[in-house]
């Protein structure tokens, strides 16, 4: 299994005038800055659909200016600043990938202020798993991204090889938690954290349970911790 690479980057959204884009299947696509031009993960069975579809991974994005549109208002608005969930996108014209906005369940996230040739209004900061590129992903144990959106933004800058995992953000708490894929009893079952900017490891030490997959320490998960958990899928 080929582990996904999880872009965190800030940049222009490519959008239209009502819509942002994540992916293309076009001839000649246009540049995406937000998403470096990046293949969204699981694009195939997405592009396969004509209708809205739920998604594999959701992305997460947050809006750092919304330049002329009206997104602030548009079907109750989003904040600047804040992370958003999306769940779901939708093909448009047979070749591009749109979000769908969670207040609408639709690709419509303003109705007005931005054109075709403005895209640079609308920017934001995204995180997004890919398809990646080259053998040595798949020579790698699978690796769930354990963490707040913003706290694994600030440790991976750049992006991190691996998937998010948003069935937990770490609390301090002994709560259990699925894994993102099937986790094998054979593997390394190792984890790579971050604690009050240290990075500290431990084997073994995240009570996995593979007849339910999940995994679960209060101790290794506190508050703000940002975690990388290494096993065989």
């Amino acid at each position: 299994m080929i582990n996904p690479f999880t872009l965190v980057h800030s940049d222009i959204c490519r959008a239209s005038s009502n819509t942002i884009f994540i992916d293309s299947q076009a001839p000649s696509p246009e540049a995406n800055p937000l998403t470096q031009n990046l293949p969204v993960l699981n694009r195939e069975q997405y592009f396969a659909h004509s209708g809205v579809v739920p998604m594999r991974q959701p992305v997460l994005i947050k809006f750092t200016s919304f330049g002329n549109t009206n997104m602030a208002s548009f079907a109750g608005g989003h904040a600047l600043h804040e992370w958003v969930q999306v769940n779901s996108c939708v093909v448009l014209n047979g070749e591009d990938l749109a979000l769908v906005n969670p207040n609408t369940e639709d690709e419509n996230w303003f109705s007005s202020g931005n054109t075709l040739g403005e895209h640079s209004q609308v920017t934001a900061q995204i995180m997004i798993a890919t398809e990646a590129q080259g053998e040595e992903f798949s020579a790698m144990p699978y690796i769930d991204i354990i963490g707040a959106p913003q706290k694994i933004a600030d440790t991976f800058p750049k992006g991190v090889i691996g998937q998010y995992n948003s069935n937990h953000i770490p609390n301090g708490t002994n709560t259990t938690f699925a894994l993102n894929q099937q986790a094998l009893a054979e593997g390394p079952e190792f984890c790579a954290y971050k604690q009050n900017e240290q990075w500290l490891d431990a084997t073994s030490g995240m009570n996995l349970n593979t007849y339910a997959n999940t995994i679960s320490n209060a101790d290794i998960l506190q508050t703000n911790t940002v975690a990388l958990y290494f096993y065989d899928a």
